[in-house]
């Protein structure tokens, strides 16, 4: 798909109105965390539309992108590099790449595929989690519950993303009336070998941020996805992935969106309104 993908939010306050939920020891843990990887996995079958706001940090390039929803997936269009608003040429060449995108169907169906399988695989992993880690309440903060997570010693991962949810530790804070994760941070607490280490290795010590909020009363949107991994491939191709994405000004749209429409509504946005945000 396209490299830009998306999951984005302004923190909406309604603590008074949802019903305390108390946890009683490690058993509820887990099973409250299965509840919330069921409804995330539901909830993103079918998201809201949104037009937001994209800045973009990886290799040491920062971009601010503007990014329109679609029924084939995310659109964007590059609007600064690293701080600095595109020149005209570089103008030309986001437009003319958005007019090769609208000419080409097949394109536009492998961004579509790309971008549910990255979905579906990041939800993959949350879905192993309650069985890949033991959890342990750490006590409330206003209505969100915090959890810790290390190794399930008793877990038998059968697949290589099992194999990397099962090296992880970290915390995960949720709410638990709505059951949505607020907050997830893990560590790789062990190196992760596949085939032995001879197909590849993941090293100890990567690390997996992420963070969403509700935006409007049960509308969730991820506002942070910061991933630093490192590695080996098959035959010591180096593997590294470094990303660092922030979501922000979020405007909702009309839902089902042609790749056509989604590119008119990027060409008729400000060209210099995006510059003065850069992370």
């Amino acid at each position: 798909m396209q490299r830009r993908r998306s999951i984005s939010y302004l923190l909406f306050l309604i603590a008074l109105l949802i019903p305390s939920v108390p946890l009683q020891g490690q058993a509820d843990a887990q099973q409250l965390v299965r509840g919330v990887a069921e409804n995330e996995w539901r909830a993103r079958q079918n998201p809201t539309p949104w037009m937001y706001v994209l800045r973009t940090e990886e290799s040491g390039k920062k971009e601010t992108l503007q990014v329109v929803h679609t029924a084939d997936g995310p659109i964007y269009r590059v609007m600064s590099r690293n701080g600095l608003q595109l020149n005209a040429n570089e103008q030309k060449a986001e437009e003319l790449r958005l007019k090769k995108l609208l000419n080409n169907r097949d394109q536009q169906l492998k961004n579509k595929n790309d971008y549910w399988h990255d979905v579906r695989q990041g939800l993959e992993m949350l879905r192993i989690l309650p069985d890949s880690s033991l959890f342990r309440d750490e006590g409330k903060s206003g209505q969100y519950v915090s959890l810790s997570f290390t190794p399930n010693p008793a877990f038998d991962p059968d697949t290589r993303t099992a194999h990397l949810v099962h090296s992880l530790k970290g915390t995960m804070i949720v709410d638990p009336a709505q059951k949505r994760v607020l907050e997830l941070k893990a560590t790789i607490d062990q190196d992760v070998k596949f085939g032995g280490g001879l197909l590849g290795t993941i090293r100890k010590g990567g690390s997996f941020h992420f963070r969403q909020e509700e935006i409007s009363a049960g509308e969730w949107v991820a506002t942070l996805v910061d991933v630093d991994v490192t590695g080996r491939a098959l035959l010591f191709h180096s593997l590294n992935k470094q990303v660092f994405w922030v979501f922000s000004d979020f405007r909702r749209i009309p839902p089902n969106l042609t790749v056509a429409q989604a590119v008119d509504m990027l060409e008729s946005q400000p060209k210099t309104a995006l510059t003065t945000k850069e992370h």
